[in-house]
């Protein structure tokens, strides 16, 4: 499954970093004295994890709390459900998933914190077409009188 697919399926954003298609986890605090700071130049830094394509059968799940302990317990809780770690360290990891497998699939969303699409409803639409309308119709343009310029200095004339 290819990530488009994957996201579509499950109506996940996508965005491009650094030349490749990742299903973006939610944003890390900035001010929290606690942690160390992210650096802003770089996007990682700022998300605590995202989804990946790893390979043609399955997708990948990069994992990156600011505190040791909570990897630790992520990754116990990824290997029970049947993830495969890839890579670990003290404070970060790597799993691969089946996206097939719903269970998995909704443990990697959920970790990552991965945000949903935002869906327009009908009645959304609906105001939306008439907010057209109106402003489409043949009102005519409101522009501001010349003699409402001259008293702020202001003349009718451009130079």
């Amino acid at each position: 499954m290819k990530l488009i697919e994957f996201a579509e399926k499950y109506n996940l954003k996508v965005k491009k970093l650094e030349g490749e298609l990742i299903i973006p986890g939610r944003r890390l605090k900035r001010n929290d004295g606690r942690y160390r700071d992210p650096n802003p130049r770089y996007l990682l830094d700022c998300l605590l994890g995202h989804i990946f394509e790893y390979s043609s059968t399955r997708m990948g799940l990069l994992f990156m709390p600011r505190r040791p302990k909570v990897w630790k317990n992520m990754s116990r809780k990824l290997v029970a459900e049947g993830f495969e770690i890839r890579q670990n360290g003290d404070w970060e990891g790597t799993a691969t998933f089946d996206p097939a497998n719903p269970a998995q699939t909704r443990l990697a969303i959920k970790a990552i914190g991965a945000r949903k699409k935002r869906q327009v409803s009908k009645a959304q639409l609906s105001n939306l077409a008439r907010l057209r309308t109106l402003i489409t119709s043949s009102n005519p343009s409101i522009k501001p009188p010349l003699a409402a310029l001259g008293s702020i200095g202001m003349t009718g004339v451009l130079p």
